[in-house]
């Protein structure tokens, strides 16, 4: 341990030496101690000195049987602020959680346990964040870590913008895109971004849409995939940790090296999404069909839809995308190497991944179809028009009039607006930037803010040598907190004016008047059942906030929470709650439900009863006989009256005067 802390290694045997000390340290802990002893002894530091990924849905019994799951206690003489590779989130982030996809993903990576003992100075128990919206995505994770984006096509440039510029790398896109037409602009001159090494997944999966039954509903997300259906396609730097990933579901992977490659499979990809929805919907008056059904039914329509677009696709899959590997296009053969291949082997092609999903007892979704058609069918509209040289008159054929009978006249009149623009023909968009990212110099986190004709000058951007003043009114938390930050921005004169006298002490040791609401709170730093999902993003950006923040990070007290909560019962099913309930759980750790004797262990201090000995207690108490105990690990309380004594203080350092 000593050798550690005073000398200067590299990162890799920190980190091996690390494990090592806590490795050690456990087993001197645990050989003095019976195994349920030692956790009895330190169940009330768990989430002050133990991570365990994916603890979201552990049960007490976990905790007691499970030591390994766990760090060893930290004595706190031990600073761990000295391992750089010690950050949080050390599985990575993920943008897009509330998809289908994302959602999936998230639960998935929160759900693996890990036996790898890791001495970590934040308490959490998740291993890959939900990035949540109006926070840049990079800034909550360590570098090299992955970021997923779960996104539709028509996103992934303004995510590219958002993300932290030095974690760009980490990115990866988890969509149906076509890099030559979604990520070209990346190599752009204007980005300078030639040796960008993101990953891209062409997806060969589905995650279904949870249907609601008369049982009881189980909302583990299930992945629908054979081991005939065609490959996952990944590429890029994290290409092996996704393999990893996906085959621990029996997904079949197949990582690729060269960006004409992921190009062709993201090609095959578009024609299935662009295909498969527009010949299910094809059915008149009837019921839609499943791909089942499409391919039994209408397989020489689907063959000839093929043949029509097939000199599209070969067009398609030789557009380059990237500097670091040139394609070739102009040669006939290639077309072949490319792997695009014939119209019999991509009709295969098409039925494999169709019957992959839940043996093609699915219909594809036409109203997400419709939100992405110009991303889908209308792109191959638009070549075609390129190829004719024509923006008018559009020629009539198999497809686009199959477009017409299944979306109507009017609706495929507006999506043919667009094809007149560079937007599908060219590639070359011409866009303005829809956010800015701004740091948090106290939180180092990044923020995005989204510019308007009002605010794009906002009032601290003055002019140089020009002071500005700000006036507030109120020095409770929220208050003290503006004052702090604000007295951090260079040129900006803050005063804060309140009715009570004693807002700044004259001794460390003066107790301060908080203000009203400020003394009065609960102080829980805590995040469950916050709904909606927004909300309670932004209440997991507060927590994440305490912790980081180089003023008061040491403040609150991260001992976690037991809340007493209503069970469900079985003929009493909210569906869409429920549904809201269980998606949250990838984005929010919890253990139990406990009993009352494990929740006494957790808290001896508290006398908790059991539904049954509550009945027998009271007779006329029936409410708390359908309640559970739950623990959260990641949450805490602070002294708010440290909190604002500690910002006003240092704001006034800071030349902010305070006014009783």
């Amino acid at each position: 341990q000593k050798i550690i802390k005073n000398i200067k290694i590299d990162s890799k045997l920190m980190k091996s030496l690390t494990t090592l000390k806590s490795t050690l340290l456990f087993f001197y802990t645990a050989s003095d101690t019976s195994v349920s002893g030692w956790t009895l002894s330190y169940s009330r530091v768990i989430p002050r000195t133990r991570r365990h990924h994916g603890s979201s849905h552990l049960s007490m019994q976990d905790l007691v049987n499970d030591d390994t799951k766990f760090n060893p206690p930290l004595e706190s003489s031990e600073s761990s602020d000295s391992f750089s590779f010690d950050e949080r989130y050390p599985g990575g982030e993920l943008v897009g959680s509330t998809g289908k996809i994302g959602s999936f993903l998230l639960h998935r990576l929160n759900r693996q346990s890990s036996r790898f003992f890791y001495a970590s100075k934040y308490p959490q128990s998740l291993n890959v964040a939900a990035t949540p919206r109006g926070v840049a995505p990079g800034c909550l994770s360590p570098p090299n870590t992955p970021i997923y984006a779960c996104i539709p096509s028509s996103s992934i440039q303004d995510v590219w913008e958002s993300t932290v510029p030095h974690r760009r790398d980490d990115l990866v896109f988890i969509c149906n895109c076509v890099p030559s037409r979604h990520l070209s602009f990346v190599c752009s001159e204007e980005n300078d971004e030639e040796n960008s090494d993101f990953s891209v997944v062409v997806p060969h999966f589905g995650v279904p849409h949870i249907r609601p039954s008369s049982e009881r509903i189980s909302l583990t997300p299930v992945v629908h995939t054979s081991a005939k259906s065609p490959p996952t396609v990944i590429y890029g730097k994290h290409a092996n940790t996704l393999a990893e990933l996906f085959r621990n579901d029996d997904i079949p992977v197949q990582i690729v090296r060269s960006p004409q490659d992921i190009q062709v499979a993201a090609v095959r990809k578009l024609l299935w999404a662009s295909l498969m929805w527009l010949i299910c919907h094809d059915n008149g008056d009837s019921s839609p069909l499943t791909v089942r059904e499409a391919h039994e039914k209408k397989a020489s329509d689907l063959e000839r839809l093929v043949e029509e677009i097939l000199p599209y696709l070969k067009m398609l899959s030789v557009e380059p995308w990237t500097n670091r590997e040139e394609l070739v296009k102009d040669e006939e053969s290639h077309w072949e190497y490319t792997s695009i291949g014939t119209v019999e082997t991509i009709v295969e092609y098409l039925k494999a991944y169709s019957m992959s999903l839940s043996n093609g007892n699915v219909t594809p979704s036409k109203d997400l179809a419709m939100v992405e058609i110009q991303e889908r069918n209308i792109l191959f509209i638009a070549l075609k028009m390129m190829t004719a040289c024509t923006t008018e008159n559009l020629p009539s054929d198999f497809h686009t009039d199959m477009i017409r009978r299944v979306i109507g006249e009017e609706k495929f009149q507006k999506c043919l607006e667009d094809v007149n623009t560079t937007k599908n023909i060219s590639r070359k968009a011409t866009r303005t930037q829809t956010s800015q990212r701004v740091r948090c110099v106290s939180s180092d986190l990044e923020f995005l803010v989204h510019p308007t004709e009002v605010n794009k000058n906002t009032f601290l951007e003055s002019e140089s040598g020009v002071n500005r003043s700000v006036v507030i009114i109120g020095a409770g938390m929220v208050g003290s907190s503006i004052a702090y930050h604000l007295s951090q921005q260079p040129g900006v004169q803050v005063t804060v004016v309140d009715q009570r006298l004693n807002i700044l002490p004259n001794t460390q040791d003066e107790i301060i008047d908080p203000g009203i609401a400020t003394s009065s709170t609960f102080a829980w730093l805590n995040a469950n059942d916050k709904s909606p999902l927004s909300y309670m993003h932004l209440n997991k950006m507060g927590m994440e906030s305490w912790r980081r923040h180089v003023l008061l990070k040491d403040l609150p007290v991260w001992c976690g929470s037991i809340v007493r909560k209503k069970c469900q019962q079985d003929g009493e099913i909210d569906v869409e709650k429920l549904l809201t309930t269980e998606k949250n759980k990838s984005h929010y750790s919890r253990i139990g439900p406990l009993t009352a004797e494990e929740a006494s262990r957790l808290e001896p201090g508290v006398a908790f009863k059991s539904p049954t000995t509550q009945a027998t207690d009271d007779a006329t108490s029936t409410e708390n006989q359908n309640e559970e105990l739950y623990f959260y690990p990641e949450e805490g309380h602070v002294n708010p009256v440290s909190a604002v004594k500690s910002l006003r203080q240092a704001a006034n350092a800071n030349g902010v005067k305070f006014v009783g």
